[in-house]
């Protein structure tokens, strides 16, 4: 029996042999991805946006099969710059042919205070986090079209040794930071936050539109990474991830600390 590859999706992942070759089949896989691999990619492909390829999709009964990448990557030097190009590209990206639907990123009040209950933090942390999110409306304003799901775990080299991007079921819009925050390992710090600034927009044109100044991407990187503390936190609750143990102790450890540096950065009233 094929080995379930899935983490926090909620499609099952399995790598199968198929055609004479191995690649991977999602069950229930989102209309979206599925959309986005029948009709996106191939458009993206060419602009230097690379995924693994469509080898059958079947809506009816939401069956997707891709290429397999045979190879994993960490997202450290070579990789992470060939990264940030693709990202790079994909952000300059101006019209989609095929107007397909979209993941809709938000971030509420209600989302907030329901990850906060479960993550019991002080009263003081607590009250950064809300005023964090009260910052973050510019985070989702239609800038850019976004993969929405950038982590080391969603990227791989194909048979050629091209890195590619999978797992396209939050394919989104909305500002850079978005794709940026995932790819800093923990929470970061303002020195990391610098550093992906500087690698990204090393790769934008500057005659491409709405680039962002350097000074706003570090702060929306930062705002960025408190609103995924909310979307991981709901994400794990409401598919009862046997792991949301681990990582609600984990973020009690880091985020008093963590808070409190990003609320100088963000300019927050709070304190």
């Amino acid at each position: 029996m094929a080995e379930e590859l899935a983490q926090m999706g909620a499609s099952s992942v399995k790598k199968i042999y198929w055609q004479g070759n191995w690649a991977i089949q999602k069950t229930d896989a989102s209309l979206l991805e599925m959309i986005f691999y029948r009709d996106v990619a191939p458009e993206l492909q060419p602009l230097g946006v690379q995924t693994p390829n469509l080898m059958a999709c079947d809506v009816s009964t939401r069956r997707l099969v891709i290429e397999y990448l045979p190879t994993k990557v960490q997202l450290t030097d070579a990789s992470l710059m060939q990264a940030l190009a693709h990202l790079a590209a994909l952000h300059e990206v101006k019209g989609i042919m095929s107007r397909p639907p979209m993941f809709t990123c938000t971030w509420t009040l209600f989302a907030t205070e329901q990850a906060l209950d479960a993550l019991r933090l002080d009263h003081h942390t607590a009250r950064v986090m809300v005023e964090l999110q009260s910052q973050s409306d510019y985070l989702f304003e239609p800038l850019h079209f976004l993969s929405g799901d950038s982590n080391e775990g969603n990227w791989g080299r194909n048979k050629a040794g091209q890195l590619c991007q999978f797992d396209w079921e939050r394919f989104t819009v909305g500002h850079p930071a978005i794709d940026l925050a995932p790819m800093i390992p923990g929470m970061g710090s303002r020195d990391n936050y610098e550093a992906m600034a500087d690698m990204y927009l090393a790769h934008r044109h500057c005659s491409s539109g709405t680039v962002p100044s350097r000074a706003e991407l570090i702060r929306h990187i930062a705002l960025a990474k408190a609103w995924l503390i909310v979307e991981v936190v709901t994400i794990l609750k409401q598919r009862k991830h046997p792991a949301i143990g681990k990582y609600l102790d984990w973020y009690r450890q880091v985020l008093p600390d963590w808070l409190q540096h990003s609320h100088k950065l963000c300019n927050l009233s709070v304190l």
